[in-house]
């Protein structure tokens, strides 16, 4: 049985899928809403009929619908498009934090990796900040008063050095950041991200 479809908001409004059709199902992360979802509603392609018996898997392919978000992803024989972002989500983290945080993961997405890098350091220059830092300062000052606070955890220490040069020639030096240091900082800005809201936010639902 097919699942209702979600309307997607647009600018305050909803607006509805058109002449739906039923497809065969398909699990897929949504990279919209980063939500596992098992989907038999969208739209078909129409395969070649020599296609038929030599690569049946192409027969499960078309534009396929969230019924979490509605929001479209093409499939076919494993590719997806859009792809999922690199990195977790986040319930807690602040919205202009969060903003920030998914537009790295879509840069990331796009191999816009020198992106990820700027962005990264201007999340991690906002917590220093917002935990007290003094602004107006260096790259560096942030991540060693992320340090010196202990909101670097202990087995993480290690990474600090190098966040710190990575961000720097990013910003300084004219050269394009690689996919290794763009993983890099995300996973560490995710590691932040994560101690700093999401399990204090937890800590207090418990407490509940």
């Amino acid at each position: 049985m097919s699942r209702v479809i979600s309307q997607i908001e647009i600018a305050g409004n909803y607006a509805q899928w058109v002449n739906v059709q039923n497809l065969p199902s398909l699990s897929y992360t949504c990279w919209n809403c980063n939500t596992v979802v098992s989907s038999d509603q969208g739209y078909r392609l129409a395969i070649p009929s020599a296609l038929y018996n030599d690569t049946p898997d192409y027969l499960k392919a078309g534009i396929y619908i969230c019924h979490r978000c509605g929001y479209p992803t093409f499939l076919l024989n494993g590719i997806q498009v859009p792809g999922i972002p690199y990195g977790k989500s986040f319930e807690h983290v602040p919205e202009v934090v969060n903003n920030i945080y998914n537009e790295a993961r879509n840069c990331y997405q796009a191999d816009a990796f020198t992106a990820v890098m700027l962005l990264c350091r201007k999340i991690l220059m906002h917590i220093g900040v917002e935990q007290g830092a003094e602004e107006n300062k260096t790259f560096q000052y942030y991540i060693e008063y992320l340090e010196d606070h202990n909101l670097i955890t202990a087995t993480s220490t290690s990474w600090v050095d190098k966040i710190r040069q990575m961000g720097n020639r990013a910003t300084h030096d004219l050269t394009q950041s690689t996919e290794k240091e763009a993983k890099i900082i995300l996973n560490f800005t995710a590691m932040l991200l994560t101690t700093t809201y999401e399990y204090p936010a937890m800590g207090e639902e418990l407490d509940q």
